[in-house]
């Protein structure tokens, strides 16, 4: 869920690279445990102003010391809304983490992956019986009170034909269904080939429409970022630039702030200066520049600043593509006046090197 209104930053922290899942889109589950594995409580001292906060990895209950992040976390940001993405295949251990986590901080999401309907999900995510743990963590989680629970489908070239069959579990289950598309990234250690657009979009197509037709406003955010979804599919481009190091950013395990995973593009380090400092310097600026033309994915966390930014006219796209869905008008082929494709595609790229000046 997208946050609509907040002043402070988005921000992913990778808060370690190891993980217990063997994913075909993902490699880094291939990492060997070393003295940078694990993120330190103590660089979060200084984040914030922060309106969204994404726990990943790797798995994020697998850190020893996640209640300690939070906290750490809690202690600028106590209104901050707490995301955690995991594979949800440790049901006990995380459960009794949410639990510590929730008696001091209550504006916490847990999204959990799902990636198909039984043995596609157990394929997807290379470990037998997946798709039994990942509900049973989603119901555990319940049962001690946590009322935001959410599943996040990584659309594949293996499994987008499974996105109904998620989309209809997750919502038998009363949970939103978030989306991502498998690509290259650096912090992953992958290289994937591009989606084709007329693979994905009759499956997804039918999640926009439901979306576009509900009451509820925040079913709308979620049709303008999946028409996103289908628009990077169709152009590689984004509907909204990026706002990386402005407005969201991403810390690893090593506590570098980074602009996104995909290209780990530098700006310094939480243990040698702190966030003001570092998104203020010459290299921050200077990547901030480039950034705003980079086309390098249409993620839910590059995306959220994007749209509070723009939410009067996200508002007007959802308004009269809402209207065009009740007249059974609505295509996901068409594109959008109110978000028009920039007429080139933009240099930055993953080849870009990564400036020498840090704080």
């Amino acid at each position: 869920m997208i946050p609509l209104f907040g002043r402070g930053y988005d921000v992913l922290v990778n808060v370690t690279n190891i993980c217990d899942a063997r994913c075909v889109m993902c490699n880094i589950w291939k990492n060997q445990e070393g003295p940078t594995s694990w993120l330190r409580p103590e660089m979060m001292r200084s984040v914030g102003p922060l309106t969204t906060v994404s726990f990943a990895g790797g798995e994020p209950f697998l850190h020893k010391e996640i209640v300690e992040i939070v906290r750490a976390v809690h202690g600028r940001n106590p209104r901050a809304k707490v995301v955690f993405s995991s594979n949800g295949f440790r049901t006990e251990p995380i459960v009794e983490k949410a639990g510590r986590i929730l008696a001091f901080h209550k504006n916490v999401q847990v999204t959990i992956s799902l990636d198909g309907v039984g043995e596609v999900h157990d394929r997807i995510r290379g470990i037998p019986g997946a798709w039994n743990k990942v509900n049973r963590t989603f119901d555990r989680l319940g049962e001690i009170g946590l009322k935001q629970r959410n599943f996040a489908f990584t659309i594949t070239r293996d499994n987008h034909t499974a996105l109904p069959a998620v989309y209809a579990h997750a919502r038998s289950k009363g949970a939103g269904l978030s989306l991502a598309v498998a690509q290259s990234s650096k912090f992953l250690n992958v290289e994937i080939p591009p989606l084709e657009f007329e693979a994905v979009r009759p499956h997804l197509e039918p999640i926009i429409l439901a979306h576009l037709k509900s009451r509820n406003p925040m079913d709308w955010m979620r049709a303008f970022f999946q028409f996103g979804v289908l628009r990077y599919l169709a152009t590689r481009q984004r509907p909204i630039g990026c706002d990386a190091l402005e407005h969201q950013f991403m810390i690893d395990q090593a506590g570098e702030v980074l602009c996104c995973h995909p290209l780990l593009l530098r700006a310094g380090n939480l243990g040698e200066a702190d966030l003001p400092k570092i998104l203020s310097c010459p290299a921050a600026n200077e990547l901030k520049k480039d950034l705003r033309a980079c086309h390098a994915c249409w993620e839910v966390c590059t995306a959220r600043s994007a749209i509070r930014a723009n939410l009067f006219r996200v508002g007007l796209w959802a308004a009269g593509n809402k209207i065009l869905a009740h007249l059974g008008l609505w295509s996901g082929k068409k594109g959008s006046r109110l978000f028009p494709l920039t007429r080139e595609r933009p240099p930055l790229n993953s080849q870009r090197p990564t400036p020498r000046e840090s704080p």
